[in-house]
């Protein structure tokens, strides 16, 4: 009966199903249409759309590149220049942009994705050129805008930011911007929850959610990552497993991205490794299904390559966010969010789409290791002399703003024998960083930019620094522990939303209220003061190695029990 339907008319049925959202019909009008027309191109790309939107990108490759057997479309190349980049194959979705674009010069979709591979590469200099290419064809190209927004975090480019950061605030509630990049530039929790929330509606698929029937008298506990691999997350969580009481819990991790060499002691001390890198949302969602879990613990959430389509099915009873991202999904399907007073207080409560559930002290759990032993190095190995007082931010670049670096700069002109660690990340941050510090009369030979080190070396490194100075809007959560375990004093300022406040979760927990500032003049204030009072630095110091004041912060073994008794109290509801 197909063979009597035209072309035209197959397409126009599988239109209707597609305005109508019924995607699955839609696909099998279109299996239906292509086994009258198998090599016509169009049907070839909208089946592979399809089976992108229901979360099968493997199928959806297939299809794709069928579709370039019979015709060389600038559609095709960009959409499988899409899919590589969520597979994390940057140089394949490059290659494909780049086929696109030599179809169309003006295709500026494709200007896009080879911008944002490039950018994921790393390669600043390309993905700043072909974002403006994009924008100068369409200045309204709003993915593309905050993109060029984001490499201007990346680079500390600050006037760049500036300029487009009005630009950016009408995006406000279009879906469009990430929640990641909005609470690393504003700390209102309102917008903060209006980003999330519409950026859920526009990049979730709704499916229809799974009914859990666990009869076990063990609660089933899921964790699902794409952190375990040297990443900061994984630092903190690493000893988490170890310590769970396995006969009130049967515990699951399901993992992707990972590295190998971490995971050895993470299976022994798990009931079931379930590894699903390569699997496709629509098989993570089969196999979360299959495990019957009563609570599933995302560590991972809003990060690049993130499994929140497969979570949307409600494949647990309850879905919990923890530890991988400081703020509100803005998704109706987390449950709860595991949080502390400090980071979430009541009264923030509603701007988040997760009730809170509050652990007694930071929310924060570490792996439970004092690092604060004797130094195998000495200063004049990292090319200081013995007297010169190092402050550090070994913090993201895009953490790093205009008026929280001007403090730092006051600080160095205030106290001479001082400088400046940073971690290098590219050439253009670091011309931007000294360019702007010698405007400001400070030699670039003060603000140093320290290579990335193996975790070892890094700590190392790290135990000679005198003071640690946090970020504004997006503070030091990995970076803020690392310096607190090294017995490195850290000041930061007070908080207005999550991710600006776990430094000071961290150090009220650790009876180091002194070191939150209230202002930009309290922070120079203060960090000179532990620069130049010695009898006062080290009554902090003290503070940091004293056995009755850390041994909570420490104790990873009780942080997993109040954890346990969180997740049984929300089991039983």
């Amino acid at each position: 009966m197909s063979q009597d339907i035209t072309l035209e008319n197959h397409i126009s049925l599988i239109q209707i199903e597609l305005q109508k959202n019924d995607f699955k019909r839609a696909l099998d009008l279109c299996l239906v249409a292509l086994d009258s027309f198998p090599s016509n191109p169009k049907l070839l790309i909208n089946c592979g759309n399809i089976f992108k939107i229901l979360g099968n990108s493997s199928r959806a490759e297939d299809y794709y590149k069928k579709s370039l057997d019979y015709f060389e479309s600038k559609e095709a190349y960009n959409n499988l220049s899409v899919i590589y980049i969520e597979s994390n194959k940057n140089e394949e979705a490059i290659d494909m942009a780049r086929k696109a674009i030599e179809i169309d010069p003006g295709y500026e979709d494709a200007f896009y994705n080879l911008s944002l591979a490039q950018h994921r590469q790393e390669d600043f200099n390309n993905a700043i050129k072909n974002a403006d290419v994009c924008l100068n064809m369409n200045t309204n190209h709003d993915k593309c805008m905050l993109l060029r927004y984001r490499i201007s975090q990346d680079i500390c480019d600050w006037k760049s930011l500036e300029h487009h950061e009005e630009k950016i605030d009408s995006y406000i509630g279009n879906g469009e911007e990430h929640p990641f990049l909005n609470i690393s530039r504003t700390k209102n929790e309102e917008i903060n929850l209006k980003v999330a929330k519409t950026w859920f509606v526009k990049n979730i698929t709704n499916h229809s959610r799974h009914k859990i029937s666990n009869i076990d008298k063990k609660i089933r506990v899921g964790y699902i990552c794409g952190e375990l691999r040297n990443h900061p997350t994984f630092h903190l969580l690493k000893n988490i497993f170890k310590f769970h009481n396995r006969i009130d819990f049967n515990i699951c991790v399901f993992s992707y991205n990972h590295d190998d060499e971490y995971l050895e002691d993470i299976k022994q001390n798990v009931d079931e490794f379930i590894d699903i890198t390569t699997k496709n949302n629509l098989e993570t969602t089969t196999i979360l299904k299959s495990y019957d879990l009563d609570i599933l613990i995302d560590l991972s959430i809003l990060i690049p390559n993130n499994r929140m389509q497969a979570l949307e099915t409600k494949p647990a009873r309850l879905i919990i966010s923890y530890l991988g991202y400081p703020g509100t999904s803005g998704a109706d399907f987390y449950d709860y969010i595991i949080t502390d007073e400090i980071v979430t207080p009541k009264s923030s409560q509603k701007y988040y789409t997760e009730k809170f559930l509050y652990m007694p002290g930071c929310y924060q759990i570490n792996d439970g290791v004092r690092k604060f032993d004797k130094l195998k190095t000495k200063k004049s190995d990292y090319e200081i002399s013995p007297d010169t007082s190092v402050l550090a931010s070994f913090n993201q670049a895009f953490k790093i703003d205009r008026a929280i670096f001007d403090c730092w700069l006051k600080i160095l002109y205030t106290c001479e024998n001082t400088v400046l660690w940073l971690l290098e990340e590219n050439e253009l941050m670091k011309k931007n960083i000294h360019d702007y510090a010698e405007k400001n009369d400070i030699k670039k030979e003060r603000i140093i930019f320290m290579k990335r080190l193996n975790r070892e070396d890094h700590i190392e490194r790290l135990k000679h620094v005198r003071l640690a100075l946090d970020t504004r809007i997006y503070n030091g959560h990995t970076t803020t522990t690392d310096a607190l375990q090294c017995a490195v004093p850290v000041i930061c300022l007070e908080g207005e939303h999550f991710a600006s406040r776990v430094s000071m979760s961290l150090l009220k927990n650790l009876k180091l209220e002194d070191l939150v500032a209230s202002s930009y003049e309290d922070y120079v204030a203060l960090s000179k003061k532990l620069l130049t009072n010695d009898s006062y630095y080290q009554q902090i110091k003290n503070k940091l190695t004293d056995e009755g004041n850390i041994k909570e912060f420490y104790d990873t073994e009780a942080n997993v029990k109040n954890l346990e008794m969180l997740l049984k109290s929300v089991s039983m509801n």
